[in-house]
């Protein structure tokens, strides 16, 4: 056969025994890869049948292994000529019933589904519940569908896992630290807005000394703050509640390592769940002369003499007292410099104390617009 057609192509071009000459005849000359070539002009055409051939020995395999595949499924790449030579006065075969499915309506898929019942290759089949476009011819197969295998699946999700592993800690830290500095700066504006409305009650504007002067424990303190706080709880030292109780825990110096302070009550609970705990200095607010242990610079531990007694310096200190808060209660992590920060009262401001290791340069920091100072190794 001079165009090369094989037992494959006879089989595809003319199922009802038509001779191969008369198919021949009707091809329109031209070349490209839009129609068959006739006659010399084969070169193209040879290698159009071969793929063809080759796609109807897997269909014909397909069809020896299973007899639900429509015979003609997916055969759908010839061009329109030869549909139409093919079909042309015959009786509607199973190529022009396939072609009708472009139409895509009930009649074509009906139409269809009755030629599938037809019997091939000794074998019935019939119509499957998916047809398939020309991708699919040529990668379709009973026994392998599009599909991710395991292996892909478990490789993808161990780079997911991989990458959530090294950014979620971040954005959880991220999102941890801005909900701390809200916090403490809602915290911090409810302190020093008891001690105006205590200045403005009093009369006495800018003179923090109001709340301490009178009081000669740290309950006092407590009790008088607490009236300038709407909303918040009151817990004195001997408080038996156990929300009260709860509030004696340790919380981490802001720059030494593995070194705390304890905090007990008297504390006022805030409406946020915050804590503020206060304590009266032994100056109360007037110049007092003072003794103070020497601690090494570097971790903040006691200086002793080579008798073995620490080392004392005198000092005029003229404090009205501390407020330690913790922006979460005793909730983790305590450190101070994070979730929790210490200041000390004198009567003209309020400030960091005079031993930095309550997180007070940490708090001025975020109230100024820049971030969380604390010490990380803990």
């Amino acid at each position: 056969m001079e165009t090369g057609y094989n037992k494959y192509n006879l089989f595809f071009i003319n199922k009802k025994g038509a001779k191969y000459e008369e198919v021949i005849t009707k091809c329109k000359s031209g070349g490209g890869h839009s129609q068959l070539t006739c006659g010399k002009k084969a070169v193209s055409q040879v290698l159009y049948s071969n793929v063809i051939a080759h796609l109807l020995r897997n269909l014909e395999y397909v069809i020896k292994r299973s007899r639900t595949m429509c015979a003609m499924t997916g055969l759908n790449i010839l061009p329109s000529l030869l549909w139409e030579s093919v079909s042309e006065g015959q009786e509607s075969g199973l190529l022009q019933r396939r072609m009708s499915l472009f139409n895509d309506s009930k009649e074509s898929r009906y139409d269809i589904e009755s030629s599938c019942k037809t019997q091939v290759a000794g074998a019935a089949a019939t119509l499957p519940k998916r047809t398939y476009s020309l991708i699919n011819l040529f990668s379709y197969s009973l026994h392998k569908k599009a599909a991710f295998t395991l292996a892909e699946v478990l490789i993808t999700l161990g780079i997911i896992g991989v990458v959530a592993a090294m950014t979620l800690p971040s954005l959880v830290a991220n999102y941890k630290e801005k909900e701390v500095i809200t916090k403490a700066k809602k915290d911090y504006s409810i302190i020093t807005q008891a001690f105006r409305l205590a200045q403005a009650e009093a009369g006495v504007p800018g003179d923090n000394s109001i709340l301490y002067t009178g009081a000669a424990t740290s309950d006092d303190v407590a009790k008088a703050f607490s009236k300038y706080i709407p909303g918040g709880h009151l817990c004195l030292s001997n408080s038996k509640e156990k929300l009260c109780k709860d509030l004696n825990y340790n919380i981490l110096y802001s720059v030494y390592d593995n070194q705390h302070e304890r905090v007990t009550p008297p504390a006022i609970i805030l409406p946020d769940n915050g804590v503020v705990f206060l304590t009266l200095s032994s100056q109360k607010c007037v110049d007092t002369l003072v003794e103070l242990w020497l601690r090494d610079p570097d971790d903040g531990t006691p200086l002793y003499n080579d008798d073995g007694t620490p080392k004392i310096m005198t000092d005029i200190r003229n404090s009205c007292g501390n407020i330690m808060f913790d922006v979460n209660g005793a909730r983790k992590p305590n450190k101070f410099g994070y979730d929790a920060f210490g200041l000390t009262v004198w009567s003209d401001r309020i400030n960091k104390g005079n031993w930095n290791v309550y997180g007070a340069d940490s708090l001025f920091s975020i109230l100024t617009g820049g971030e969380l100072k604390y010490n990380t190794n803990k």
